[in-house]
């Protein structure tokens, strides 16, 4: 229910700020709650920005090479994207990841997917009232602080029980093949009810053994364990936890080799 309701401040922000697309197949884009002078494109039911915009305003650095056409983009923790024009293989540091729709020559601007590089430079990325919007923190209700996730590759250890603020992840992957299974450990309240929800790169609610509700131990650690089906596709998922009034959210790279 929180969660409708900022999106739906959202929705009245950015319909108060007047951002109208005048293309009917421009999309808007909002960076934590303000306007930002990019605008996106749909293609094939995804949204594309401008390479350059969207990836200088998230804090990256990003390069282009003519001569292989690709675009190199550096965003913080040492993540790393590589993109080539009209390949629908896109590089996430070294590991091979594939696109729904791949960066393309658009009116001569080099256009990217949004989602996919957003949140794999660590950002939450939404869609409301024809608008991308683009969150640079994660969202946890009641609590102040987050889990700081890693580049992938790596695995979040955070120190003992007793130094671990309630409403934060333990352990859990940044990336991960299919057929693997993962573990995902969280720090919350003795006894407590908390839920696990995934959401697959296309959107799609994911369900697998392990996953939903469970309660958490007297130390207040909770943990769901699954196997990551054979047939997953490639790209973001994105994992929430909520209950007690608290919602972590983490993304998960999905690598199909």
């Amino acid at each position: 229910m929180k969660k409708k309701f900022i999106m739906f401040l959202l929705s009245a922000m950015i319909l108060a700020l007047g951002v109208v697309s005048v293309n009917a197949n421009e999309v808007p884009i909002m960076l934590d709650g303000e306007h930002i002078d990019v605008v996106g494109v749909i293609v094939d039911d995804r949204t594309l920005v401008p390479a350059r915009g969207i990836v200088e305003s998230l804090g990256g650095t990003i390069e282009w090479n003519s001569e292989l056409r690709q675009v190199s983009i550096d965003g913080a923790d040492g993540i790393h994207i590589l993109l080539t024009i009209d390949s629908a293989d896109a590089i996430v540091n070294d590991a091979t990841v594939e696109l729904d729709v791949p960066a393309q020559i658009i009116d001569g601007s080099t256009m990217i997917p949004v989602r996919f590089v957003a949140e794999n430079l660590g950002v939450n990325v939404d869609f409301v009232g024809g608008a991308v919007i683009i969150t640079t923190v994660q969202t946890q209700i009641n609590q102040p602080q987050v889990a700081q996730v890693p580049p992938p590759t790596q695995q979040i250890e955070i120190p003992p029980i007793a130094q671990t603020s309630v409403g934060t992840i333990i352990s859990v992957p940044n990336q991960a093949r299919r057929n693997e299974v993962l573990t995902l450990t969280f720090q919350g309240e003795p006894n407590t009810q908390y839920t696990l929800d995934i959401v697959s790169a296309a959107n799609n609610p994911l369900t697998a053994d392990g996953l939903g509700s469970t309660i958490s131990d007297s130390n207040g650690i909770a943990s769901w364990t699954w196997l990551v089906g054979g047939r997953t596709g490639a790209g973001t998922q994105r994992l929430t936890i909520s209950g007690d009034g608290i919602i972590v959210t983490h993304n998960l790279v999905i690598i199909v080799d």
